[in-house]
C-alpha cells in the first residue's frame, strides 16, 4: 500500500487519484442503493459525531450530510496526506491527518456514534500494525451503542468475471499476501470486530457492476471504468508490472464480465 500511495503522490499530487476516488465513491454508493451506512443507525438523533477513517476528499461524508440534511452533525474525516482534502468543506466537517496504523488521539475515545473505514485496511503493515489493532483502535472511538462499518474489497472472483477481472484480482491477491494479510483481507473483518469487543457483528455482500454491466446509465458505466483504470497503474507498479497495463486496461474495457464483490461489516458497541 505504501508504494501505492508513493505512485499517486509522485504523480500528480493526488490530483488524479482524487478524481479516481470521486468515481469509486458513485459507483459503490450506487452498488449500495445509495445508502452510505447500511448499519440501522438512527441518523435523525441530533449531534451525532461520524468519523470517516480515510476520508481523502471526503466524498462519502459530504454526501452523507447532504442525504440526511441540515447541520447538526459532526463529521471529522482523517487521512495521511492533505492534499486529498477538500479546499473548501462545509463547516460542521473537519479534516485531521491521522494514520490507521497509530492509536486515535486520547481525547477521541468513545466519543463517536458512527465510524466508516472503507477500502483503506490494505493499509496496515504487519506486524507493527495489523487488521486486529487496527480495528481496535476504530471500535476504541465509539460511544456506548455507537456502530462501525467497515467496507473492503473480496479478492475471490465471482464465477461471472470474465479474464480482465479475474487477472486484476490476482494482482490484488499476490499484493495482498505480500504485504503480511493474506491474499483476502475482508475473510478477517467479522473476528477482528469481534476480537474488539464488538456486539451483533454482521457481514453483508455487495456485487459492484462495472462496464457493461453496470445499468446506472452511461455515465456511470463510464465512471466505474475509469474507477479501475486509475488503480491498475498504481497497484502494478508496487510489483513492478508496469509493462501489462496497457494490455490488461484493453482487456477491461472490452470484457462484458466485470463484477466486484464488496464486503460491509458493521457491528454495535454494546451500552
Amino acid at each position: 500500500m505504501d508504494g501505492y500511495v508513493k505512485f499517486t503522490k509522485d504523480r500528480d499530487d493526488n490530483m488524479s487519484e482524487k478524481a479516481r476516488l470521486g468515481d469509486q465513491h458513485e459507483i459503490l454508493l450506487h452498488a449500495m442503493r445509495g445508502r452510505a451506512i447500511l448499519a440501522p443507525v438512527d441518523l435523525s438523533r441530533p449531534s451525532l459525531r461520524i468519523l470517516d477513517s480515510g476520508a481523502a476528499d471526503g466524498r462519502w461524508l459530504t454526501d452523507l450530510r447532504s442525504s440526511i440534511g441540515g447541520d447538526s452533525h459532526e463529521y471529522v474525516g482523517t487521512d495521511i496526506d492533505p492534499s486529498l482534502y477538500p479546499s473548501s468543506p462545509p463547516e460542521d466537517v473537519y479534516f485531521c491527518n491521522q494514520s490507521i496504523r497509530k492509536p486515535f488521539p486520547d481525547e477521541w475515545q468513545g466519543t463517536f456514534d458512527v465510524v466508516h473505514q472503507r477500502l483503506v485496511m490494505a493499509a496496515v503493515a504487519p506486524p507493527d500494525s495489523t487488521i486486529t489493532s487496527a480495528t481496535s483502535n476504530l471500535a476504541g472511538l465509539l460511544r456506548p451503542g455507537g456502530w462501525l462499518q467497515l467496507v473492503e474489497l473480496d479478492n475471490e472472483c465471482v464465477n461471472d468475471n470474465g479474464p480482465a477481472m479475474r487477472r486484476l484480482l490476482r494482482y490484488h491477491q499476490q499484493n495482498s499476501a505480500a504485504g503480511g494479510l493474506g491474499p483476502n483481507l475482508s475473510v478477517h473483518l467479522t473476528r477482528a470486530m469481534q476480537d474488539a469487543g464488538l456486539k451483533g457483528v454482521e457481514e453483508r455482500s455487495v456485487d459492484v457492476m462495472y462496464g457493461a454491466r453496470n445499468k446506472g446509465g452511461r455515465d456511470l458505466r463510464m465512471k466505474s471504468m475509469m474507477s479501475l483504470y486509475g488503480a491498475v497503474g498504481p497497484v502494478l507498479a508496487q510489483a513492478k508490472r508496469t509493462y501489462i497495463y496497457l494490455s490488461h486496461c484493453v482487456g477491461m474495457n472490452n470484457d462484458p464480465e466485470l463484477i466486484n464483490k464488496y464486503t460491509s461489516s458493521g457491528n454495535s458497541k454494546e451500552v
